[in-house]
C-alpha cells in the first residue's frame, strides 16, 4: 500500500509552531515506514508543486492529512468573545 502524508500546518510563530503536526507526521511515517510501506510526504509551508501532488495523490492508496484542527475552534471563540 503506497501511503501520503501531507503536513498542512503553516507556522504561527508565537501561537502555533507546529510541533504537534510535525509529532503526528513522524510517527505515521515511522509506523508505515516500519511496516514497508512506501511513504510520500509533503509539508504545505515548505512548498510545493501542484502536478506532482496530483501524481502523489494518483500513486497513493491511502493519504494522510493532518492540518490544524485547533484553529477553527479558537477562531469560533474569538467570534463568540466579540459577540457577547
Amino acid at each position: 500500500m503506497k501511503i501520503l502524508i501531507i503536513n498542512a500546518h503553516l507556522n504561527y510563530p508565537g501561537w502555533s509552531e507546529g510541533k504537534l503536526n510535525l509529532t503526528f507526521t513522524d510517527a505515521a511515517k515511522a509506523f508505515f515506514t516500519e511496516r514497508g510501506q512506501p511513504v510520500a510526504e509533503t509539508f504545505i509551508e515548505r512548498g510545493y508543486q501542484p502536478e506532482e501532488e496530483v501524481q502523489k495523490h494518483a500513486a497513493a492508496d491511502l493519504s494522510l492529512i493532518h492540518i490544524l484542527a485547533v484553529a477553527r475552534s479558537t477562531a469560533r471563540s474569538q467570534i463568540m468573545e466579540r459577540s457577547i
